[in-house]
């Protein structure tokens, strides 16, 4: 499979979402990650793990 870069965000809900443009305004309030991967879900996956390696940094 091809790797592609993805836009992942994270709301401060809590909720995960994706694939839209890093500068959507839906995106504003969020957490945005550029995350290369092969989909979405394996892209989310790696920005949850990126994420809770810097909560850990802390």
């Amino acid at each position: 499979m091809k790797t592609r870069i993805w836009t992942v965000g994270r709301f401060p809900a809590g909720v995960w979402s994706g694939d839209g443009s890093r500068n959507d305004p839906d995106y504003s309030e969020c957490e945005v990650y550029l995350i290369p991967a092969e989909n979405l879900d394996k892209a989310k996956k790696k920005a949850q793990a990126f994420r809770a390696c810097l909560e850990e940094g802390q």
